[in-house]
Formats: C-alpha cells, sequence, structure tokens
C-alpha cells in the first residue's frame, strides 16, 4: 500500500467525485494503484511531471481513462 492511498486523509485530502482547479488526480500508469499524480488546472488541463522528462501543462485527454482518485485538500 502506498502513501496516497494512506496517509492522504492525514495531510487534510479527501477523495471527490468532480475535479476542481486545484485538486489533485492520482493516475495507475502501468498499474491499478495510484502512482502518479497531477495537479488539475480547469478546463480539461493539469500539470504533471513524469520521470527524465521536463514538468509540462497539456490536456487530461487520454490521461482520462487512468485517473483512480481525486483529491481535495481541505483541512
Amino acid at each position: 500500500v502506498g502513501l496516497f492511498e494512506t496517509e492522504a486523509e492525514r495531510f487534510g485530502f479527501r477523495e471527490v467525485q468532480h475535479a476542481a482547479p486545484g485538486d489533485v488526480l492520482l493516475f495507475g500508469v502501468h498499474s491499478t494503484r495510484p502512482n502518479h499524480c497531477a495537479v488539475y488546472l480547469g478546463d480539461g488541463r493539469m500539470a504533471h511531471h513524469l520521470p527524465g522528462r521536463l514538468s509540462v501543462v497539456e490536456n487530461i485527454g487520454g490521461w482520462a481513462t487512468r485517473i483512480l482518485r481525486t483529491m481535495r485538500r481541505t483541512a
């Protein structure tokens, strides 16, 4: 079990059904468990960083099928 699954609530995050700007999107990249995240910017865009690449802002597009959870900081 990873930190995304065990520590989110401790740090004030709760799962939500629909993303709003500033929410965290948790993805499973080649996995059924969360192992990558992005910040939702609104209008179908997100900011994220993959190992070995520069950080990018891009459309969610094909990433949408990999979203496992959407988290919002409430504390």
